[in-house]
Formats: C-alpha cells, structure tokens, sequence
C-alpha cells in the first residue's frame, strides 16, 4: 500500500464481517473517517464489540440505493 500522508479522507469497508479487514485500514489510514458495512446484524455486533473506535452499520448493498 502507498503511504499514506492524510490525502485519503474516506472509506468504506463493504462486507466487513466481524471488522477484521476495516481494522487494517484504520491502522493504515488513521486520518480517514471509515466505515464498515455487512447485512449480518451478528457481524456488525461482533465488529463493534471488537473495534469500538470504528464505525459500523447495518446495511444489505445489493438491495441499498
């Protein structure tokens, strides 16, 4: 991955599961506002109670508009 040096400010972290892969990114991009995203309300719970400090939704994207 490029350095990163504050030019990413957003991301979205699509099929986040339990945020193992939107933690990465966090460690990578400290200055970006990112967001993780799954359909399964146990993987979004299990994404919150593991990484507090990153945002988390509820959101099925093949029916989002």
């Amino acid at each position: 991955m490029p350095e990163d040096g504050g030019g990413v400010k957003r991301m979205l972290d699509i099929g986040c599961g339990p945020g193992n892969s939107t933690a990465v990114l966090r460690e990578r991009y400290p200055h970006a506002e990112i967001l993780g995203v799954d359909s399964s309300p146990d993987m979004i719970e299990a994404a919150r109670k593991a990484y507090p400090d990153i945002d988390f939704q509820l959101c099925d994207v093949s029916t989002h508009r």
